[in-house]
């Protein structure tokens, strides 16, 4: 479904990315996971159209993405969950999703309300005035109403309590075995690999490994080297 070849990202002629190469097929969850300033959201920013890449291939589901505008990439099917939410403050919840579903429908927006029955409680508050972990769900379920072929998080449980991270990996963990296509970035090594069927590690803007859940436990040295922690 998505595939990179030799993705270079520069912001102001400084290479942040070094000719990254990735693949993710339909219905699979891949994991990235990396030390901070490894260039995990330049990567993510540039699938979206949101940075342009300085070089390689960026395609989804056969077609190139580079040189689209993001809210072409987003029609396609692309949605993304951005580091530090960034839903509307000054909006209700409520409003938020509306902004989120148009073209959706009634019956989509009922679904994602089932899943965050908190949203329904808190649809005439304020954004701005939910919990960290209100809002992180809020953000996922705007993602959710564009119904995206893909769904990308950045970073989803950054700055939350563990209780609230749990609520967030049994929305995820629910839409993995619903089949969903997710690629997901993460501080946490440990649970980002137990989570996904596959994890990269990426380190100074290069992929430096790669592997399934029991390929990357049975390398200890992966993790020591480029996270400073063992699985």
């Amino acid at each position: 479904m998505l595939e990179l070849r030799g993705v270079k990202v520069a912001y102001g002629g400084v290479e942040v990315l070094h000719g990254v190469e990735m693949s993710l097929g339909e219905g699979e969850v891949v994991g990235m996971v990396g030390p901070n300033g490894a260039g995990k959201t330049s990567l993510l920013r540039a699938i979206c159209g949101l940075t342009r890449s300085s070089a390689g291939e960026i395609g989804f589901e056969g077609r190139p993405l580079r040189g689209l505008a993001p809210e072409e990439i987003a029609r396609l099917g692309i949605a993304m969950v951005p580091e530090g939410r960034q839903i509307f403050g000054t909006l209700t919840v409520a409003e938020n999703l509306r902004l989120a579903a148009r073209g959706g429908g009634r019956e989509t927006m009922e679904q994602v309300l089932e899943r965050l029955p908190i949203l329904r409680e808190r649809a005439g508050q304020r954004a701005d005035r939910l919990s960290g972990g209100e809002q992180q769900q809020l953000a996922v379920a705007r993602a959710l109403l564009r119904k995206p072929r893909l769904l990308i998080l950045d970073e989803p449980s950054l700055g939350l309590a563990p209780k609230t991270i749990d609520v967030v990996y049994g929305l995820l963990e629910e839409l993995r075995a619903e089949g969903a296509t997710m690629l997901l970035v993460e501080q946490n090594a440990t649970r980002t690999i137990d989570f996904c069927h596959r994890s990269l590690v990426l380190a100074g803007g290069r992929v430096r490994a790669s592997g399934r859940r029991e390929e990357l436990q049975r390398d200890p040295e992966v993790l020591r080297a480029y996270m400073g922690r063992q699985l």
